[in-house]
């Protein structure tokens, strides 16, 4: 228990990220498989040398539905694309999952995350290490279930980030 809340307090600063995992897990499916790998993608973006979340999640929480990619990178406090660093306010609330995904993130060098529906209409992830293999995971799988993947459209996210 002890080493759970050390783990919280260095990582209390991260909350309003855990608001973002848990943002993902209210609209794409798989995010509870995943929400502590998309947690460990939103850190590294946040250590790069351009820390920018550049998520369609905070977008969508100031306009009320689906973003579009100019509104994602329109000068507003919530565009994590215009913006370095996290939104101004958590933009839910999270749940104990996604709390725990942001104090116990996945180790990983990925940077980027699409999610899209297989044939079945089952949610998918695809994380990638490159843009250019982030664009590759969204050409092979925008319409695999014949469906445009719902989500971060400017960065060609589908439900991506």
């Amino acid at each position: 228990m002890i080493l759970f809340l050390g783990g919280v307090l260095r990582r209390l600063f991260f909350f309003h990220s855990g608001a973002l995992v848990f943002f993902l897990d209210a609209r794409v499916e798989p995010a509870d498989m995943v929400r502590d790998h998309v947690a460990g993608v939103f850190y590294n973006r946040l250590a790069s040398d351009r820390p920018y979340l550049e998520s369609d999640a905070t977008t969508a929480y100031e306009v009320g539905r689906e973003p579009t990619a100019e509104e994602v990178h329109a000068e507003t406090p919530y565009s994590t694309y215009a913006n370095a660093g996290l939104p101004p306010t958590p933009i839910c609330s999270p749940g104990i999952e996604s709390l725990t995904a942001v104090c116990e993130p996945t180790q990983t060098e990925d940077m980027f995350f699409y999610f899209y529906p297989d044939a079945d209409g089952n949610m998918q992830a695809a994380f990638s290490k490159t843009y250019e293999e982030h664009q590759q995971a969204i050409a092979d799988n925008s319409n695999a279930g014949g469906a445009d993947g719902s989500g971060d459209a400017a960065a060609g996210e589908g439900a991506a980030a």
